[in-house]
């Protein structure tokens, strides 16, 4: 995810001057000792002011150990953790001020901050959303709900919050260059660059602004516009990414020789690679033979999905000659498809001490990161296996997969665009970038990527499910039904295929056999909402208004429980 960055720092010292001018006023019943408290916090306003955050959580402690539901303490304690970036404890500081003074100016902003830093994107939102209703003028708020999207890769919708932002201060440097990520999120190079000149003639002068500039000049194929503000991005902070930044922009105006050394100077910083394994002895004939049996005993283990005895093989293959990469590959393979994403990291990670610019390797940590749920660290490893193998298709595939998890669409797309130009007819590209055309409602599109997917893979219930669902928006009715019983054909226990089918049997005037197949839906799938409403609807149209009405109850009743 984006840094919080200046924006987060700006909006912490707005709130702590504000703090400072609220402090007595949030003070609550007066205390036996309330002169002592107010000591305290005195002394917690000159050490706030004076950067000594240690010394904050110090005399703001005392005070809460004299009156525990003292919540300027709690407030200023809470802030000065998120000074030393200790957030965990800085949120438990601000949700106990919540409890006890709900109406502080600011706390739910602050909190917010500390679930953004902490990658909890769902709480930061809840933070951000209550922050600015309570204040609809502030936008701060609104721009930080720009940084969470961000962190979600929602790159659309972080385009609209820092525009909602500088509605209410068009004078904000920091939402501009938010806006600028995020237009280099979407693929938009030429407004990255635009909104990153105004967050410098606003006065944002900052290595991520020049680097944000920089790079998407490079990216519109204008590399030599581009070098001056990545040299200041290199000058403000000498980063790996940024000498990177810079070698690619000496590459592509013919200044190879200062390009390798700033890949030398990027790879110096990035730190040495673990040294490789000693050395093996040579392999005997017979040694050599061996290994030939177990690797191709193991790939063949993998593919029927015998992955315990996948494992025993190239065990074997390492313990023959520790240098053979294929063997931690395969075993990593082995360790994925039991669903053991951890240890496959960790082959593939041994394979890359071994081969460090396998970028296969890094394919196939992407991977296991998305397995995982690491949608960040796909999109990691999908970059690295692109740069080190930029002709793989399996490269581009696994980055776009990376971005399409974190619903950067434009970026996926570019991906699998690549990928069906090298490859017309890779089955996988098809289909994903079919199902972002279906969400993105571009049916046609849609329709054309699943038809030729249907056609190489002729028996996939879902690809018939989403198609469907695009032959109905462009009104071919009978063939989204068509399509949805061939989904329920080839898979009788899809629930959702049985609601979609019930809802076009609606609009059909079919009405019985809609509320049939919505029946199967929810016996298959007891909570599902769609399809109380279809049947509901079904069942007025049969003067059933009763069995209406309950199915209406249910739809509008909260989902059960974990």
């Amino acid at each position: 995810m984006p840094k919080p960055s200046r924006l987060v720092q700006r909006t912490l010292f707005v709130a702590f001057v504000l703090l400072l001018l609220c402090a007595q006023a949030v003070a609550q019943t007066p205390h036996p000792q309330q002169a002592k408290l107010e000591e305290l916090l005195k002394a917690a306003t000159t050490h706030l002011r004076a950067q000594e955050y240690d010394e904050v959580i110090r005399v703001t402690t005392e005070a809460l150990a004299i009156e525990p539901r003292y919540a300027p303490a709690l407030l200023f304690r809470g802030l000065a953790h998120t000074q030393k970036r200790d957030h965990e404890k800085a949120v438990a500081d601000f949700t106990e001020t919540i409890r006890l003074a709900p109406d502080i100016q600011n706390v739910f902003l602050l909190r917010g901050l500390s679930y953004l830093w902490l990658k909890r994107f769902d709480e930061a939102l809840a933070d951000f959303d209550e922050a600015a209703r309570r204040d609809p003028k502030d936008y701060r708020p609104v721009s930080s709900r720009g940084l969470v999207r961000l962190g979600r890769g929602e790159c659309d919708r972080a385009v609209d919050d820092f525009n909602a932002g500088l509605r209410l201060n068009p004078d904000d440097a920091s939402s501009h260059v938010g806006l600028s990520e995020a237009n280099f999120c979407k693929g938009d190079y030429e407004r990255a660059a635009a909104e990153a000149s105004e967050a410098i003639r606003l006065g944002n002068r900052t290595a991520k602004v020049y680097f944000l500039r920089g790079e998407s000049l490079t990216r519109k194929g204008e590399a030599a516009r581009a070098l001056p503000d990545l040299e200041e991005a290199v000058r403000l902070d000498p980063s790996a990414a940024h000498y990177r930044a810079r070698a690619a922009a000496y590459r592509k105006v013919g200044k190879t020789e200062l390009a390798a050394a700033d890949e030398r100077e990027a790879d110096a910083r990035t730190g040495p690679p673990p040294p490789p394994p000693p050395p093996a002895p040579a392999l005997t004939v017979a040694e050599q033979e061996r290994l030939k049996k177990v690797s191709e005993s193991g790939m063949e283990h993998l593919r029927k999905g015998e992955y315990e005895q996948a494992v025993v093989d190239f065990n074997e293959a390492a313990r023959l000659d520790p240098l053979f990469t294929a063997a931690y590959l395969g075993r990593g393979r082995a360790y994925y498809g039991k669903g053991d994403f951890d240890r496959a990291l960790a082959e593939y990670a041994e394979a890359l001490r071994r081969s460090p610019k396998l970028g296969y390797a890094h394919t196939l940590r992407s991977e296991a990161c998305l397995a995982k749920g690491d949608v960040d660290c796909a999109v990691a490893e999908g970059e690295e296996a692109v740069r080190l193998e930029p002709d793989r298709v399996l490269s581009h595939l696994a980055r776009g997969k990376g971005y399409q998890a974190k619903e950067s669409f434009d970026l996926a797309l570019k991906d699998f665009e690549d990928v069906l130009r090298r490859d017309p007819q890779n089955t996988e590209a098809l289909f994903r970038r079919g199902f972002i055309a279906l969400r993105r409602n571009d049916p046609d599109q849609t329709l054309a990527d699943l038809t030729a997917y249907l056609r190489l893979v002729p028996n996939d219930a879902e690809a018939y499910f989403l198609r469907s669902a695009a032959q109905q928006r462009v009104g071919q009715l009978g063939r989204a039904i068509a399509d949805a019983t061939e989904a329920l054909r080839l898979n009788p226990k899809y629930p959702y295929a049985y609601a979609m089918r019930g809802a076009y049997l609606l609009e059909n005037a079919e009405y019985e056999k809609s509320v049939r197949d919505c029946t199967e839906a929810l016996r298959l799938a007891p909570s599902l909402t769609s399809a109380y409403e279809t049947r509901a609807a079904a069942l007025r149209k049969l003067g059933r208004v009763k069995e209406a009405e309950e199915d209406e109850r249910r739809a509008q009743a909260p989902a059960p429980g974990p």
